[in-house]
């Protein structure tokens, strides 16, 4: 009996499971490039965000709804304090 036995293979750790099979030194934090995006969506979802309040309230009258596409919907209305779900 001659069994050939495979090699006991893991991908990123070695055998004994606690020791790193490679150590790469990576930063941890955010480069600029990443920050810059960061800030450019939120920057953009802040634009559109007021842009759209602006076009409803000067386009739509207060309660007046306006179909967009399927089951959206635009519909007007004022909110005078904080909406908070629990």
């Amino acid at each position: 009996m001659n069994e050939t036995k495979m090699a006991d293979v893991r991908i990123g750790s070695s055998t004994d499971a606690l020791t790193p099979v490679s150590v790469a030194e990576r930063q941890m934090g955010a480069g600029p490039l990443q920050w810059f995006f960061l800030v450019a969506v939120a920057l953009a979802a802040v634009v559109a965000d007021q842009v759209t309040k602006h076009v409803v309230a000067s386009n739509l009258a207060l309660d007046e709804k306006l179909k967009v596409a399927g089951p959206f919907s635009i519909h007007h209305v004022q909110n005078s304090g904080v909406a908070v779900a629990l």
